[in-house]
């Protein structure tokens, strides 16, 4: 007889320790004898170990072996068994009573593919808002039943912790972690081959080594002078020296007071990774002490100060021919005035009144292009000492099309801001307008193209409020920040006590009475 079909299952696909394998045979005379043979790879010998051969026909419909489960229908017989690790197995079947040509036979070998799987690689750490991805690749490795054990080091307290995954991917919870601890992880695989340490990362921010302030002339008058300039005030934050540690971003905490100005003054370099922050319009001949502050989405770093005292120098004015931009307004106004004469010497004349309006409106083109330059014109907020429940008005003007306000608040000892949803206008729309979260915005525009917006709003206690404007495009801002100077109030002191001696006219006597007065300065 002969073997008619012979089929084993994933015989055309990696097969691992613990996969179930089914071999099909069908021979012409229905006898059928199953020879299984296995190694251990890797091992010293590579002798191959047989089993008892087992012969199925019509008086033995089933045998096991090893293992190994033969069952018996008509002609054919089903082999099923699961591999183990590190396994190879020679597997023969041929036709019972084909005594004489024993070669007339198929056969397979099936081996563990997983011995062969290569140590994980490519380990990498991933920072999230609020948990930590591991994630590594597992090359060369083609069983889908690997489960992957994952160590994980803290370098300083050699403490271990273990997770197992199937999965190449890993997420652990920043509660599980030490925010001072560095780490480090590895990966063990199929066949026990482990990877290499991954590189060390922790939470902790990345501290400051040192802060640069240099200072930009401007051409905005100070309060406190109107013929001397303010001046600009850029930080560059230079972070530690990198190292072999990876940190998570961060972003900074800007905290800065005066020598004339006890309240401190908060702002946030929200930008993750960003490193140059500039406060625009400080004043001349006064002393800043800034505060930095590193923070990440798990914890704060140290804080570094330093100090910087800005000198007093006269403005310098910007635009064409040093006039501070005027020379545009200036042929604006000439035209202006050439169209006013135009009208007076032709509005007379019948049939001119045409050729007036075209030049009127050319001139008033020309107006406002020479006043458009994309900027701010006009930034202003309540002067003076502001407390809890007074009224805020803030006006900005800018010369573009459009004109937006960002707010944010927060209480006055905390860190984070608070951003409402920001507010635009636009002079083609019809929206003039807006009322969000107690803050109220209005906006017109004039006949020479400049944009008006007014903003309006009570001061809470303990509050401070961030407030900005910007033309459409962002490319030009103005900003301050409003404090609940009441949150700073001392409590009363100097108490004192007075008498004195008054007379009193009752019955027509004189009455002496002494009065004590209770003062409290």
């Amino acid at each position: 007889g002969d073997v008619t079909y012979f089929q084993c299952t994933n015989h055309n696909k990696s097969v691992c320790a613990g996969d179930r394998v089914e071999c099909n045979c069908t021979t012409s005379t229905g006898a059928i004898d199953w020879n299984i043979s296995y190694t251990v790879l890797g091992s010293s010998s590579q002798s191959w170990i047989h089993i008892p051969t087992v012969h199925l026909h019509t008086s033995l419909m089933s045998d096991e072996k090893h293992g190994y489960n033969f069952t018996k229908l008509n002609k054919s017989s089903i082999l099923s068994f699961y591999l183990n690790a590190s396994e190879n197995i020679s597997i023969v079947c041929r036709d019972g009573n084909d005594v004489v040509n024993e070669t007339s036979n198929s056969s397979m070998i099936i081996f563990d593919s997983g011995y062969y799987a290569k140590a994980p690689t490519n380990l990498t750490t991933t920072f999230n808002p609020s948990r930590i991805t591991l994630e590594w690749e597992d090359t060369g490795n083609n069983c889908t039943s690997t489960v992957h054990q994952v160590t994980l080091n803290a370098t300083m307290t050699s403490e271990l912790t273990y997770h197992n995954t199937n999965k190449t991917t890993i997420f652990i919870n920043s509660s599980e972690l030490n925010i001072t601890e560095v780490y480090t992880y590895t990966v063990r695989g199929w066949n026990e081959q482990q990877s290499n340490n991954s590189e060390p990362f922790t939470l902790a921010p990345q501290n400051v080594m040192n802060v640069t302030i240099n200072t930009t002339n401007t051409s905005i008058p100070c309060k406190n002078d109107r013929s001397s300039c303010c001046v600009n005030v850029t930080l560059s934050i230079i972070p530690v020296s990198p190292d072999t540690v990876k940190h998570p971003s961060q972003y900074y905490n800007i905290t800065y007071t005066s020598n004339t100005g006890n309240i401190p003054v908060t702002y946030e370099v929200t930008d993750y990774n960003e490193t140059e922050w500039t406060e625009s319009e400080l004043k001349y001949n006064e002393t800043y002490h800034f505060t930095i502050i590193p923070i990440n989405n798990f914890s704060t770093g140290m804080p570094i100060k330093s100090d910087i005292t800005t000198s007093q120098y006269q403005c310098q004015l910007s635009g064409n021919g040093g006039d501070g931009g005027d020379h545009n307004r200036r042929v604006a106004l000439s035209h202006g005035i050439l169209a006013v004469i135009i009208i007076a010497i032709f509005c007379t004349i019948p049939g001119i009144i045409y050729v007036v309006v075209v030049l009127l409106g050319f001139e008033l083109i020309l107006l406002y292009s020479g006043l458009g330059n994309g900027a701010i014109t006009n930034f202003q907020c309540t002067d003076g000492p502001v407390c809890a429940g007074d009224r805020i008005e803030c006006n900005c003007t800018t010369d573009t099309g459009a004109l937006g306000w960002f707010i944010s608040y927060r209480h006055i000892d905390h860190v984070m801001w608070n951003q409402i949803l920001s507010v635009s206008f636009n002079k083609v729309t019809t929206k003039n307008e807006e009322y969000h979260y107690g803050y109220n915005f209005t906006f017109n525009t004039t006949y020479t193209g400049l944009n008006t917006s007014i903003l309006t709003f009570n001061l809470n206690h303990s509050e401070s409020v961030h407030i900005e404007c910007a033309n459409g495009q962002k490319t030009d801002k103005m900003n301050t920040t409003i404090t609940d100077l009441g949150y700073y109030a001392k409590a009363p002191t100097n108490l004192t006590t007075t008498s004195m001696q008054v007379e009193l006219l009752y019955n027509g006597r004189t009455l002496g009475i002494t009065v004590l007065l209770l003062c409290i300065k």
